[in-house]
């Protein structure tokens, strides 16, 4: 075989057509260079069956070379001289990272894209019809598709088409929905994934029944979340997910109740959702508590309500009032640390306190219950007293009846400083809030003034305490350590 045919038939593989006639006579070498940090396995199956098919045997005549710079930018260069090194008789670039290095490291030796997203914007080549340089790809199209359509009748390589599809600019819907249906029979999970991938990165909306939705719910029944890493960078995944119904979109949740934490990746998901569907993700939620609450000792470590949100802030916080009455329901259903569950998603939602939040709160304690007022409370304890509570905690006192042990608590919130640095931190910190508390004295209702009056003279208390402990403490200091004088 001259290497012209070699080339071409190995530019075929790489798209998975089959175009062989005959064998090569000694060993070829193949370099295959891989950029990111996705497994290449998928592809490189592919391949390895696509060669064996047009009768190019890895060991026999043909021996592959592949070098993974694993996601490093920095190594990739340097992965890229080793088939030009080992004088390979083609490279095969995987992703177009790949290909630019490729490119960079030679201008003799044959580079094919397997593929490289469009090699024309991304400048890789001039044009499709005359590629120029040393970059090509393959024409054989149509042999492709008969080849991947028989491998998917036979349940094989699904995984790999999967990939290729999702790869592919312009997929064929027929063949994402029969790879995605095979998949969904043989109970393939990754098959699975990469069929979801390739449906989102396609915008086959058309396929988002019959493929996405069982897809996700066989991934549930396998308590198998590994799909949201698989696509939650992908471009196209924002409006994927903005076509969903709400039932739809409930799927999806119902599998993200799995993830042991909601990291940036699941949030981002979850943002696109709650664009749409914000009470849906409250009710996910929910949700994640009960699982978290009936999961069992030795179920790996998980995380209902996460540390930090950062992109659901802005969707969840549209409707105070929804967001507080469904707080509030998980509060009456179950009030065990409740400030570190529901109280906690509330203040990741509102971390700066909003005036629609302190208004919906002041609306809840004027229902004059204990209830009422000890769910309000709880949420008060989840902030650090700073003056955005101030209105919320004066109806609280007003609607208290005096020598209430609850008044103990309107002071712990108040008086709670957060972080505090310095010689003198807790003396400033407390004189801060002596002055804060002060617009309480002309207050209209004679029990706001009352305590207000009662909490000064703690605070002073607390300051003289404070500045005689801090005295001590530097005085000691300067007897120990003259130096610092």
């Amino acid at each position: 075989m001259k290497r012209r045919e070699f080339i071409a038939l190995l530019g075929g593989a790489a798209a998975w057509p089959l175009a062989a006639r005959a064998q090569q006579p000694k060993i070829a070498t193949v370099g295959i260079l891989v950029a990111g940090n996705t497994s290449p396995e998928a592809f490189l199956q592919g391949f390895r069956a696509a060669l064996a098919a047009a009768g190019l045997i890895e060991g026999q005549n043909v021996q592959l070379e592949v070098r993974s710079a694993e996601g490093s930018d920095t190594l990739l260069p340097q992965k890229a001289t080793e088939p030009v090194r080992l004088k390979a008789d083609v490279i095969v670039a995987f992703l177009t990272p790949a290909v630019q290095a490729a490119r960079h490291v030679t201008s003799d030796i044959p580079i094919v894209m397997a593929p490289a997203g469009d090699p024309v914007a991304t400048g890789l080549i001039s044009s499709l019809a005359r590629p120029g340089g040393n970059i090509t790809e393959s024409n054989q199209a149509a042999a492709a598709l008969k080849l991947m359509e028989r491998w998917i009748e036979q349940g094989q390589h699904l995984a790999a088409i999967a990939r290729h599809l999702r790869l592919t600019k312009g997929a064929s819907a027929d063949l994402m929905r029969k790879a995605g249906q095979k998949a969904l029979d043989a109970k393939d999970v990754i098959a699975v994934i990469e069929g979801i991938a390739a449906i989102v990165a396609n915008k086959a909306f058309d396929l988002v029944d019959p493929v996405v939705m069982p897809g996700l719910r066989l991934l549930t029944e396998q308590n198998d979340t590994r799909w949201v890493s698989a696509i939650w960078f992908m471009p196209e995944l924002g409006e994927f997910l903005t076509h969903l119904s709400e039932s739809q979109s409930e799927i999806v949740l119902e599998n993200l109740v799995l993830c042991a934490r909601i990291d940036h990746d699941e949030e981002h998901i979850l943002t696109a959702i709650a664009g749409s569907y914000p009470r849906s993700v409250w009710h996910f939620f929910k949700a994640r508590l009960d699982r978290a609450a009936t999961k069992e000792r030795d179920e790996e470590h998980y995380e209902d309500i996460p540390f930090q949100l950062h992109e659901l802030v802005q969707p969840l916080s549209r409707d105070p009032s929804f967001a507080v009455d469904a707080v509030r329901s998980w509060y009456a259903a179950d009030q065990s640390l409740f400030q570190y569950r529901g109280g906690k998603l509330l203040h990741n939602v509102f971390p700066g306190f909003s005036s629609a939040l302190g208004a919906k709160l002041v609306a809840i304690v004027q229902e004059c219950t204990d209830a009422a007022i000890n769910f309000v409370l709880t949420i008060l304890q989840t902030y650090q007293g700073q003056p955005a509570l101030h209105d919320v905690c004066k109806e609280v006192v007003d609607k208290l009846p005096e020598n209430d042990s609850r008044l103990n608590e309107i002071e712990v919130i108040l008086e709670s400083t957060g972080i505090i640095s310095g010689q003198f931190g807790f003396v400033e910190a407390y004189q801060r809030k002596k002055n804060e508390v002060s617009p309480w004295l002309s207050d209209p209702r004679p029990k706001v003034r009352a305590f207000a009056e009662r909490y000064q003279r703690t605070l002073d208390r607390s300051i003289a305490a404070e500045q005689r402990r801090s005295e001590t403490d530097y005085e000691l200091r300067r007897r120990e350590w003259p130096e610092e004088e």
